[in-house]
């Protein structure tokens, strides 16, 4: 079974009244100003859940095949062959695949226009707007009339092309362990960080560990002695084995069911428990690792700055080095079967 499904929906193209003028009882023509705004936001929330709902319906009518268990997202959106878009619609139907926020986005823009009136003649001016749930668009698409569009006139469909890919999220989070590091004093500093940075570290580091969002070292025991260790993320498209948080456990009792980050160093340890908390809809998607050489005071500032979704306490917590902290995103999982 092939990886994407593709189905179009349906969208609505309405056209609002931005002024009638009637200027049949004059023998000149008018200068007429008027305002007009374009505008546009997504939720992507409202949107996900509304395809999510209509795929549901094509799977349980055998239009579609998903596969089990998995969540669904967008990865293209397009207005099909033989409607006419627009580039405000398309920059809308891009937002599908490129924001997965829990918030809505929207932006506006205010703009005043003239518009000659002839002599003993009306015109009405009308602007296209684009709808779906959790997306709306006022494009700078006009349309002029001598007379009111009928109710009939009003309002037209328009397909969308949509593509879906399943969902990948994080199912459980591993240490991959290499031969203990040996410090000689008689190293200098220079030879040390070659070392570590460009011969060993490197070499054997797994290729698909997760990494420090500043380009620092993703050795969780850099500067700590004991083993080289790196995380690795499994993943799964199902979401009933994605996870919803992970938690930092440091203790001085040894817990064979998880492994131990600080593995070959002296001092307690170190434990990242995946956890899934029943009744949520948000699952966690990527993992970065967050290392400083300060203290970092509001973090929610650094959380902010990197837009991520929730973050572990310090792994280095009472045993000196850098600040280390794993971040993680999430996004709401939308099951269509």
């Amino acid at each position: 079974m092939s990886q994407t499904v593709a189905f179009p929906i349906k969208a609505r193209l309405l056209w609002r009244l931005v002024f009638d003028y009637d200027n049949s009882g004059n023998q000149g023509s008018i200068e007429h100003k008027y305002t007009f705004t374009e505008s546009g936001s997504y939720t992507s929330t409202e949107f996900n859940e509304s395809v999510a709902t209509h795929a549901k319906k094509l799977h349980d009518e055998d239009k579609i095949e998903v596969q089990v268990g998995a969540s669904y997202g967008p990865v293209s959106a397009n207005v099909g062959a033989g409607h006419t878009s627009s580039k405000e619609i398309d920059d809308m139907l891009q937002n599908t695949s490129r924001i997965q926020s829990e918030s809505t986005i929207s932006y506006s823009r205010t703009e005043e226009r003239t518009y000659t009136v002839g002599p003993q003649s009306r015109l009405c001016l009308y602007q296209r707007n684009f709808k779906y749930p959790g997306m709306s668009v006022a494009e700078t698409t006009f349309r002029t009339t001598p007379v009111p569009l009928g109710n009939d006139e009003l309002e037209e469909e328009v397909v969308v092309d949509l593509v879906l890919a399943p969902k990948s999220f994080i199912k459980n989070i591993k240490a991959c362990f290499l031969a203990p590091r040996t410090v000689h004093a008689s190293e200098s500093m220079f030879s040390w960080f070659l070392q570590v940075i460009y011969s060993d570290r490197l070499t054997q580091a797994p290729s698909d560990r997760i990494r420090d969002i500043n380009g620092g070292s993703d050795d969780i025991n850099y500067d700590q002695s004991g083993k080289y260790v790196w995380l690795v993320a499994e993943k799964t498209t199902k979401v009933a084995e994605a996870i919803t948080h992970i938690d930092l456990v440091i203790t001085s009792t040894e817990d064979k069911r998880y492994d131990d980050l600080a593995k070959g160093a002296k001092g307690k340890y170190r434990y990242l428990i995946p956890i899934r908390q029943s009744g949520q809809s948000l699952f966690l998607t990527n993992l970065r690792l967050l290392r400083s050489h300060s203290d970092i005071i509001n973090i929610g500032i650094i959380i902010g700055l990197f837009q991520a979704s929730g973050y572990t306490k310090d792994i280095n917590a009472g045993r000196g080095g850098d600040y280390l902290h794993l971040l993680w995103d999430s996004e709401r999982a939308y099951p269509i079967n």
